[in-house]
């Protein structure tokens, strides 16, 4: 019983600090992570970051001067085909989430790949460096972890490839709240990786590239940030039309991620790491003050036996060691227990990410970190339930016990005080957890009860990015056509339709409605989240439309424009009517 409970409260803790450890503190796994920052600009007019443009990465690292190395990334699906074993001409087909990265990306890392070589600048002039470095993960998923993989090709949306390494084991990118990549490409092939983003090489005054940097030796934080900071605003003087408002430079320590500091706060990160900790110490409390009891009514039961080594000559310190040994032999197969819950927390993991078309998660393996503060949390726990039995049952008296009598009959109520201070403990303890854990339940009912206006029972997901593979308008509307109408042809397939973003999807899809008379607006218009929908895509959600008409085929560019709008979009735009 006392394994099974301290393993348990010790696993649990253990789970949460490899949790908190993967999001705060474990580093990337580059050389010298300390000397690695993010590099954003600041909108002076609202104080957000902003993400750099090509040609303003390519001036900060050429002639800023503040870093030693500086590399930029930017992410993007991909339709991959894998050609099958032996030249066998076919392939199986696929999506991956790829960036496309700076030649000097993994260089500025410091990493050493795990077979081949990473990019290298002289490797082919931009446009024409059709390179590949995949993830660890994809390699061995995959490729089965072929030996020979330096030099195989795959066809990333229609161009073919070569791979020249494999990224280190357990690199999954800069970002800890984003897709794990799994593969890399230069950025030079930009126009290959998104065709019909032209001049995206070509951008200033923010973009979509990530930048990060070394410092320089004997550079620390600051002196890097005003180094930043003077160059940024010299961009700003020369290039006004763009960078005008760009006049401060900021940067971001690499911690677990290079995350936007505008989407993932630092405090909301802290805060709930905090909460997670003060539960799982909750429970160990709980589970010390039991333990705790044991030992105390064990060394009741054993008071005869105490007194009589007291009264041969043994010393009260030699006994309490003796005593905190049992308790620590006691507690050898608990911290068993707890590692192999250290196991389970990276399976559970699996299970609590939700399934999304590209793979996330915190990667919560258990790393030297977690394994010394598991040791440290179960060593604690040891001393808190061992230590005080422990001294209690060495300083009893000697001849009571001898004589056989109970120390309840002397009047001598300490040992039922301590017992009943430890019951209290434990049972306050748990109406905290406990109505902590209803609270917590009680919310995840009523958020899985919520009617989220569709029904999503025996609904299937399939996506399709044709526009990786170069389709024109033409091509691509025949294409939808025709897997439309053979989808709707599969026996019990009721309704069938196209949609992007679909709802609680990881994209959004924005733009201004303009609405004449709108009140609470300076030109008119409202931002408003949109989805593009084929006909049957209400039917095939479940949306239950409270008035008009669901989309028809007929509805194209050419026929008069409709659109389908929310209860809570037409009782903002039109709040005059009584029933919008």
């Amino acid at each position: 019983a006392v394994a099974l409970t301290l393993g348990v409260g010790i696993g649990v803790n253990g789970i949460v600090v490899g949790y908190v450890n993967a999001i705060l503190f474990r580093p990337i796994p580059a050389t010298a992570p300390e000397q690695l920052v993010a590099l954003f600009l600041r909108d002076t007019r609202t104080g957000s970051a902003r993400q750099f443009g090509y040609e303003d990465y390519l001036d900060f690292r050429d002639r800023s001067g503040a870093f030693a190395g500086l590399a930029g990334v930017t992410e993007a699906p991909l339709n991959v085909v894998i050609p099958g074993a032996a030249g066998s001409g076919t392939g199986a087909s696929d999506m991956m989430w790829g960036e496309m990265v700076t030649e000097n990306y993994f260089t500025v890392l410091g990493m050493r790949p795990a077979a081949g070589r990473f990019f290298q600048p002289t490797d082919a002039p931009q446009g024409a460096n059709a390179l590949a470095v995949l993830s660890y993960d994809c390699w061995r998923r995959r490729f089965q972890g072929d030996p020979g993989i330096v030099g195989r090709t795959v066809r990333l949306n229609g161009t073919q490839f070569t791979i020249t390494g494999v990224a280190p084991r357990g690199f999954r990118g800069l970002r800890q709240f984003g897709f794990w990549p799994e593969i890399w490409v230069p950025i030079g092939m930009h126009a290959v990786v998104q065709p019909g983003s032209t001049g995206a090489l070509q951008g200033r005054g923010g973009g979509s590239l990530l930048v990060f940097g070394r410092m320089k030796p004997g550079f620390d934080r600051a002196r890097t940030a005003a180094t930043a900071d003077l160059f940024a605003r010299q961009l700003a003087a020369s290039y006004p039309a763009t960078n005008a408002d760009l006049g401060a430079a900021m940067l971001l320590p690499a911690r677990a991620g290079f995350d936007d500091p505008d989407f993932v706060k630092p405090q909301v990160l802290i805060l709930s790491s905090a909460l997670g900790l003060f539960g799982s110490l909750i429970i160990l409390a709980i589970i010390c003050a039991n333990l705790g009891n044991l030992q105390l009514a064990r060394a009741a039961a054993r008071a005869r036996e105490i007194a009589i080594r007291l009264s041969l000559g043994c010393s009260r310190a030699r006994l309490t060691r003796q005593l905190l040994v049992e308790s620590s032999v006691l507690a050898l197969p608990g911290c068993a227990i707890a590692l192999g819950l250290l196991r389970v927390s990276e399976i559970t993991e699996r299970y609590l990410v939700p399934k999304l078309q590209f793979q996330v998660g915190l990667d919560v393996r258990a790393d030297l970190r977690v394994v010394l503060l598991t040791a440290c949390v179960a060593l604690v726990a040891v001393v808190v339930f061992g230590l005080v039995p422990a001294l209690r049952a060495s300083r009893a008296e000697v001849l009571p016990p001898l004589k056989g009598v109970d120390a309840g009959w002397r009047g001598d109520r300490r040992p039922t005080r301590l017992r009943g201070s430890l019951v209290v403990v434990q049972l306050a303890l748990s109406v905290v957890l406990l109505v902590g854990g209803l609270l917590f339940v009680r919310s995840l009912m009523e958020a899985r009860a919520m009617d989220v206006g569709f029904d999503a029972r025996e609904r299937a997901l399939v996506s399709i990015n044709i526009g990786l593979q170069g389709y024109d308008e033409r091509r691509g509307r025949s294409f939808y056509d025709q897997v439309l109408a053979r989808v709707r042809m599969i026996p019990g397939v009721a309704a069938a339709g196209f949609a992007h973003p679909v709802p609680f999807d990881t994209y959004g899809r924005n733009t201004a409605l303009y609405v004449d008379g709108l009140m609470g607006s300076r030109d008119g218009t409202a931002r408003i989240s949109t989805t593009v929908a084929s006909d049957g895509f209400v039917a095939a959600l479940g949306l239950r439309l409270r008035d008009g008409r669901d989309f028809r085929p007929a509805d194209s560019a050419a026929a008069p424009l409709v659109m389908i709008v929310s209860r809570s979009l037409a009782s903002r735009l039109w709040p005059s009517e009584k029933d919008p």
